[in-house]
């Protein structure tokens, strides 16, 4: 009977850690247009509304990012969680030069937002925030 317990609690932890690694997929898929770096060298800058610049997360794990007047790129994108539990790390793969290269930042989604995060404490690196726009 002890062995059965355990194996349903085990089934049922594996089975919510899906869910919720599904749901911050579900929150991440949309178009995101940037809005704020904060922190730095450079303080806090401000982007406006219909500024272009745009990181669309397509449902199949695919992304594009634009930049007006710029080559996009495109690749796959994973998401990990990470000891934080606010916190995602995002790995975004794409093809440079001919070259595969592979990104990775911390994120946080916050109610519209999704967060950049500074890859250290130490260094001058802004957060960068992006809104949802659909």
């Amino acid at each position: 009977m002890k062995k059965g317990g355990f194996l349903f609690f085990a089934m049922l932890m594996m089975l919510s850690c899906g869910k919720n690694n599904i749901s911050k997929t579900d929150q991440l898929v949309g178009k995101w247009e940037l809005r704020e770096s904060a922190g730095g060298i450079a303080g806090t800058i401000t982007y406006h509304p219909g500024n272009g610049v745009i990181l669309d997360f397509i449902d199949n794990n695919a992304y594009k990012f634009v930049i007006p007047g710029m080559p996009s790129r495109s690749g796959v994108y994973e998401l990990h969680k990470t000891s934080h539990p606010d916190d995602l790390l995002l790995k975004i793969h794409y093809i440079a030069n001919g070259q595969p290269q592979v990104e990775s930042d911390s994120i946080r989604l916050e109610e519209g937002k999704l967060i950049f995060l500074p890859s250290a404490p130490c260094c001058d690196i802004p957060s960068v925030t992006y809104s949802r726009l659909n």
